[in-house]
């Protein structure tokens, strides 16, 4: 498995179960993900372990870390504290918002059509907790 190797970021390289190195070879830019490799590896002991080649490569998205710290904070507790607070506001913009699809073109146009989706659900908000003569009444 991957997780028997060991990353060594200062070389850049992961360390097989063996004690040998699996040097970076490839970046595959359109997946993401780095390569490494090892060639060599049907005189290795550990091989029927490892591979059925004499290759061994090893892959690592570009952002492990992020990915990792991301996969440990996932805690039962804390998703269902984001699927009470964070999921249903998602959702009502992507309800909003024409099912998560944007009308206009271009970054600028895109955020100015999200923020009024935003301003929609508050004030939606506003007037669900204040009712509307309180909404009203807070904003003369």
């Amino acid at each position: 498995q991957k997780s028997d190797f060991t990353y060594l970021p200062d070389a850049d390289a992961y360390r097989c179960p063996a004690g040998q190195l699996l040097h970076h070879k490839i970046r595959n830019t359109h997946q993401k993900r780095h390569l490494y490799v090892r060639t060599g590896c049907s005189q290795c002991p550990l091989q029927g372990q490892c591979t059925t080649s004499d290759r061994r490569w090893v892959t690592r998205h570009f952002h492990e870390e992020a990915l990792e710290q991301a996969q440990w904070q996932a805690t039962p507790e804390r998703m269902v504290r984001r699927m009470a607070t964070v999921e249903p506001t998602f959702a009502t913009l992507k309800r909003l918002l024409n099912k998560g699809r944007l009308t206009c073109w271009g970054l600028a146009s895109a955020a100015s059509e999200y923020s009024l989706g935003v301003l929609c659900y508050n004030l939606m908000r506003v007037i669900n907790i204040l009712g509307v003569k309180g909404a009203l009444a807070r904003l003369c």
